[in-house]
């Protein structure tokens, strides 16, 4: 939301100003508030987000809302049982869980799944929030049921028989780029 949405100018995250610049937004000392935020520890993560939460929301975003909505349980539900589709948890906030206690961790990997599992499926998939992880995050995750680890880019040895790469698309791209995105990154990752 921070980088779609056209209002306000300025921004207030922490007592901090960050002002908008086209899709940057910073303060000015020159932090973007996407470093900053993910720099918070979790308590202050989470007031920071409830302050951007009063200031950014689908009615600022101007250009193509629909790829800012979230989606509501029976959508999730209604997604679950298309047998195409496998349903995967992202962490319950969105946070890097690097920077997270081991409590705090374990919160994260644990709330998410018990909101996504239902009757008729499993939740055994995590796509680590921006691609992070670290030895922590790979046993705790195991540690609470998940069976594939997926991470942002390379996964460098000997991480690569625990951690998947994730192959990013844009927001908005259309049908043959998102192919061409996708085969590019099965061929580089040797699928």
């Amino acid at each position: 939301m921070i980088r779609v949405s056209r209002e306000p100018s300025t921004i207030k995250i922490g007592g901090e100003e960050f002002r908008r610049k086209g899709h940057i937004v910073s303060s000015e000392r020159g932090v973007h508030a996407y470093h900053y935020i993910n720099g918070l520890p979790f308590d202050k993560w989470l007031r920071a987000n409830d302050e951007l939460k009063d200031q950014l929301n689908d009615e600022t975003v101007r250009e193509n809302k629909e790829l800012y909505q979230l989606m509501n349980d029976q959508m999730v539900d209604k997604l679950g049982k298309n047998a195409h589709v496998t349903i995967g948890s992202h962490s319950h906030h969105h946070i890097n869980l690097t920077a997270l206690t081991s409590d705090e961790l374990r919160f994260q990997l644990l709330e998410s799944k018990s909101i996504l599992n239902s009757d008729k499926r499993n939740v055994d998939a995590i796509a680590f929030p921006y691609g992070l992880y670290n030895d922590t995050t790979i046993k705790l995750a195991r540690e609470s049921g998940y069976r594939y680890l997926i991470a942002g880019g390379h996964v460098d040895p000997p991480r690569n028989n625990d951690v998947f790469p994730r192959i990013g698309v844009l927001d908005g791209a259309g049908f043959s780029y998102t192919m061409l995105m996708i085969s590019n990154g099965f061929r580089r990752f040797g699928f």
